[in-house]
């Protein structure tokens, strides 16, 4: 979402909501921010660790930076 806000936020309600017409549903989102918010009020530390632990496991797997201007790729969206 940082990244999201800090991008053009003109060109996110149509990309937003061409996702949401399409099958499925984006609900795994939902759902996994359901069981943080109960294991948040229900002081599960171990399940907050364990989603804590997954976030920066899938964040370490995103690719870095471009180093060179042949490593980019132009995307256009219309």
């Amino acid at each position: 979402m940082t990244r999201i806000a800090a991008g053009d936020p003109g060109i996110w309600p149509d990309i937003l909501l061409r996702i949401a017409t399409r099958r499925p549903k984006p609900r795994g989102l939902e759902g996994r921010l359901q069981s943080l918010r109960a294991a948040l009020l229900d002081d599960e530390r171990d399940v907050i660790l364990e989603s804590l632990l997954s976030a920066a496991s899938a964040r370490r797997q995103l690719p870095g930076r471009a180093l060179s201007t042949e490593d980019l790729a132009y995307l256009r969206v219309k």
